[in-house]
């Protein structure tokens, strides 16, 4: 298993190679496109173009998926649009990386010589371009699975599973002293973030709505503790009513 920062270092890797490959893919569709201008290109003008196009789709692939990585990744909360925007670069990308593994298989099976040589070249970059266009979705996919650390009773904690929650003293917002130990009894969720966090930013409307579905139970209490903050530059969050 790897460390949640390892696991984050690959999904950069992963989005960095994806960078690259669509501005060079750019740069192909530029070098077409010029290429298409030029008189002694008159008479395979139409081909030229046409892989100048070809680049410009792959460049229009790339960062549509990257930015749909973008958004997925700092989005508060998945909405059926965003899940769209997430998985159609996926749906496309496992399509043309399928079609472009049959490409070979069917070069391999039926076609001889140089026929075959020219089939199997095109269905390589078709494996490196899908390929690395769904590379920063996988990464973003697994991240969650290899990163997963389970922290249950491992050795050198404090506290075990089933052992009570031990008691400290806390400030609130406005100052005044907070004694855990006074909450003994009550079902506590203790929430530790910070405000700069994206994953705990998008952890405070799931909190505010737990709050606001069980703020009238005298038996449950809520402790959010905000971690590098200070008094000035802590938020006031009041749940909502």
């Amino acid at each position: 298993m790897m460390t949640p920062q390892q696991a984050y270092r690959l999904f950069m890797y992963a989005d960095w190679a994806m960078l690259i490959a669509g501005l060079a893919a750019l740069g192909a569709s530029i070098g077409w496109g010029i290429c298409a201008i030029f008189p002694r290109n008159k008479g395979r003008r139409r081909r030229v173009l046409l892989r100048a196009l070809m680049s410009l789709l792959v460049v229009a692939m790339f960062w549509g998926t990257q930015a749909s990585v973008t958004v997925a990744f700092f989005n508060k909360e998945w909405t059926p649009l965003l899940i769209v925007l997430f998985a159609l670069p996926v749906v496309v990308m496992l399509v043309g990386l399928i079609a472009s593994i049959a490409h070979a298989a069917r070069a391999i099976l039926r076609r001889t010589g140089k026929e075959r040589r020219q089939m199997l070249l095109r269905s390589l970059v078709g494996v490196f371009v899908f390929g690395v266009g769904v590379a920063p979705h996988t990464a973003a996919l697994l991240m969650p699975i290899i990163s997963a650390e389970d922290h249950t009773n491992l050795p050198g904690t404090l506290t075990r599973v089933g052992d009570p929650a031990p008691g400290f003293d806390l400030a609130r917002i406005d100052g005044t002293p907070f004694h855990t130990a006074d909450l003994r009894g009550q079902v506590i969720v203790l929430s530790f973030f910070a405000t700069w966090r994206g994953p705990c930013q998008k952890e405070l409307p799931h909190i505010e709505k737990l709050w606001s579905q069980n703020k009238n139970d005298e038996h449950f209490g809520l402790v959010a503790i905000g971690c590098e903050e200070t008094e000035e530059t802590a938020p006031r969050m009041e749940p909502s009513s």
